[in-house]
């Protein structure tokens, strides 16, 4: 959940809090108060805090509606069925997948991210990085999408179904040792 989300459903929290116990008050007879709490809610009657407040109560309202029924886009892990039973492989052991054979595999490969999207047929594999400067960048990115492909299918016997390379940027390699 987002920062943004807590606080909403925080303050709902306490809008809800206060809201019950004032239904608790007008249960049980308690005059004094709710006479307090009514004369001073007549004091703001007509003015932009108590239209604000409704404002700020209604979009609560509907963002708490909105996250109820919101389902997640992305699985946590990806099923594979096997003769013995189901094996899930998380997300992160893909990516670890994926990374590793970037870099060890194809020469010239740095900074690589990763982003793996599930679909019905298999996953998606988003790859951002830099190449070497030297290279030529087709080249380098054919070798990728077949090497990262190839690794996660044979390690996880998961379908690749696609693989797009973004080469953000052409980099010197500067972790060269000194002669």
């Amino acid at each position: 959940m987002q920062v943004l989300d807590r606080i909403i459903f925080f303050i709902g929290s306490l809008i809800i809090l206060l809201l019950s116990i004032t239904l608790i008050a007008y249960a049980i007879p308690l005059n004094l108060v709710i006479n307090y709490i009514g004369t001073s809610l007549d004091y703001y009657t007509g003015t932009i805090e108590i239209g604000i407040l409704g404002l700020v109560l209604l979009l609560i309202a509907f963002r708490s509606i909105w996250g109820v029924f919101k389902t997640e886009s992305q699985a946590e892990t990806v099923n594979h069925a096997t003769e013995m039973g189901e094996v899930k492989i998380s997300l992160q052991t893909i990516e670890s997948m994926v990374i590793r054979a970037a870099q060890k595999e194809v020469k010239g490969i740095k900074e690589v991210k990763t982003n793996i999207k599930v679909s019905e047929n298999g996953v998606i594999i988003y790859l951002r990085g830099k190449i070497l400067a030297d290279l030529e960048i087709p080249q380098v990115s054919e070798q990728l999408q077949k090497a990262v492909k190839e690794n996660v299918e044979s390690q996880a016997g998961i379908n690749v179904k696609e693989v797009k390379v973004l080469v953000e940027n052409i980099t010197t390699e500067a972790s060269r040792p000194a002669k």
